[in-house]
């Protein structure tokens, strides 16, 4: 068959051809492994890679495969891909708590660090670091409790012995009836602790053994702390309430002073069963303690602890 130059419509059952398909006004050759693609009515025909077709084919890695058990897939056949990794179960400690609505799924830490701004995790368990926050921590990978250097933030302190926090920010020091003493008033000794579990309502209570007897108490404020206010619990032997008279000073437990100077400040007087705030705070230090003294009035009375309101210095 002779060769046809020239536009030409065919209408052949088939072509032949030996040559080149040229498509295009800039005569184009395509290249290796590219077909003519249609573009649609009314638009050339131009070289490319048909929708669908996968020039790079697919290989399945780890937990995953082909349900046709094809190691690969070319896109010459229909497939699924499986994921066979099964191990799905997450579980959340104290503050801790899964998001399975997310995809993926997200781990919250709820007040973790409360109050302990700039930190963050930078490791899997060990890294802390530290960026303005209440200290500006630094990068640890070791934490030494024993260090002086160590800051804690004012607004999270380490509590002494026998000081709790009462509610959020509020601390008190307990005491017992067991730091009540006598005053020098009487010349034998006549306060005791009531044992007759008959009479449960106030038993383990101190109670005087003479009409009338002050009671004398000390109590050490901690290094670091101040004195706002104190409470005292007396009762009668119905387990009512008793408002007695309580006076209170700031005494000097020691002095390297010789002779020694004043040994006492007045903090202030109240009545029992009644928090009374301090006329005058005071600071703990190694060398005072807080006097307390309790005006009973009756051996019907019985008298038990408390506690002192403090504020961190």
């Amino acid at each position: 068959m002779g060769s046809i130059t020239g536009m030409k419509d065919i209408n052949a059952t088939n072509i032949e051809n030996s040559g080149k398909f040229i498509l295009g006004n800039n005569l184009d050759t395509g290249t290796s492994g590219e077909c003519i693609i249609s573009n649609g009515a009314n638009n050339p025909a131009s070289w490319g890679t048909p929708v669908g077709s996968v020039v790079g084919p697919l290989t399945s890695g780890t937990n995953v495969n082909f349900t046709s058990g094809n190691p690969t897939w070319d896109g010459s056949v229909a497939d699924t891909i499986n994921s066979t990794f099964t191990d799905t179960t997450y579980q959340g400690g104290a503050n801790i708590t899964i998001d399975t609505t997310t995809n993926p799924d997200t781990i919250n830490l709820n007040s973790v660090l409360t109050g302990m701004t700039g930190i963050t995790y930078t490791g899997a368990g060990t890294n802390l670091t530290g960026g303005g926050g209440a200290g500006d921590e630094t990068f640890c990978t070791y934490l030494d409790l024993t260090s002086g250097t160590n800051i804690f933030p004012p607004n999270i302190p380490v509590l002494p012995s026998n000081v709790y926090e009462t509610s959020p920010g509020v601390y008190a020091m307990a005491f017992s009836q067991g730091i009540w003493v006598p005053n020098d008033d009487s010349s034998y000794y006549n306060y005791a602790i009531e044992d007759d579990f008959t009479s449960y309502l106030v038993a383990g209570r101190g109670k005087v053994l003479s009409t009338s007897l002050e009671l004398q108490g000390f109590i050490h404020i901690p290094n670091g702390w101040r004195a706002t206010k104190i409470f005292v619990d007396v009762r009668g032997s119905t387990g009512y309430q008793v408002s007695q008279t309580i006076i209170m000073y700031e005494v000097k437990t020691w002095s390297a002073s010789n002779p020694v100077s004043g040994t006492y400040n007045y903090l202030g007087g109240s009545t029992t069963n009644n928090e009374y705030t301090l006329t005058a705070t005071m600071d703990g230090q190694i060398d005072n303690a807080m006097w307390v003294e309790v005006n009973m009035t009756s051996t019907a009375n019985y008298i038990a602890g408390g506690y002192v309101v403090l504020t961190k210095i």
